[in-house]
């Protein structure tokens, strides 16, 4: 908080003259901004089993920089429903996203330094992206604690995805943070579940996306970033 300071004569005397002196600012350092409390409840069946795959640690902020890919829901919500329906286990994505970093964690007071070198690095325009159904392959992430069921991306989409991930990495090095995988697998999670998918259950999910047989697309004019409870979203030039 800055202070004013007022250097005045301490003598009585009326008699002397003392030369003014002028009020001055003290500049006072800044110091970090304190984190909100937030409540974080630690049961595991808020999270359906799912393990925390970076431990919660006072401070740390978990973030995430991706492409809105909710619109998919719009056609797929039949699948979805049989999907689902036939095998309990296996639960829909909560928000269809394609990923452009891992989760990383952030210092609570780094978040707006990174916010600005993100917003510098991110420069792209407005593109589509183009889903394929014929394409779905299965994936696990890295300690093989979740396991999805994917649409890949069409390779037309490559160079405007892999330059937003070139400039997303360049960011995440400049605070030392992990870049993304180095082998893309460009895909879009729908199905997730704890243990691998069974075969019956692949040749279901993979017949049900056959019968759309069409492509989809979604206009792209905007990338997310997500870090603990707070979102910003960066625009297309």
């Amino acid at each position: 908080m800055d202070k004013l300071v007022n250097y005045t004569s301490s003598s009585d005397d009326d008699d002397k003259e003392e030369p003014l002196i002028k009020k001055q600012k003290l500049i006072l350092p800044q110091p970090f901004k304190k984190e909100p409390t937030i409540s974080k409840p630690n049961n595991r069946y808020n999270h359906q089993g799912r393990k925390r795959q970076i431990p919660h640690e006072e401070g740390n902020w978990s973030s995430h920089v991706f492409i809105d890919c909710s619109h998919l829901n719009g056609v797929l919500t039949e699948i979805i429903e049989k999907i689902t329906s036939t095998y309990p286990n296996i639960e829909k994505i909560e928000e269809e996203h394609l990923s452009l970093s891992k989760n990383f964690i952030l210092k609570y007071h780094w978040i707006d330094n990174f916010t600005s070198v993100l917003s510098r690095n991110l420069k792209f325009t407005s593109f589509s992206l183009k889903f394929d159904f014929s394409n779905i392959i299965f994936l696990s992430n890295e300690d093989h604690s979740r396991h999805f069921a994917c649409i890949m991306i069409d390779e037309s989409c490559d160079f405007h995805l892999k330059k937003l991930i070139d400039q997303t990495d360049k960011s995440l090095i400049e605070f030392e943070l992990p870049k993304y995988y180095e082998k893309l697998i460009l895909h879009v999670s729908i199905f997730w579940k704890l243990n691998e998918f069974t075969e019956d259950e692949k040749k279901l999910i993979r017949e049900e996306f056959i019968k759309l047989d069409s492509t989809f697309y979604i206009h792209i004019d905007k990338i997310c970033f997500k870090t603990g409870n707070k979102m910003k979203f960066f625009h297309s030039i």
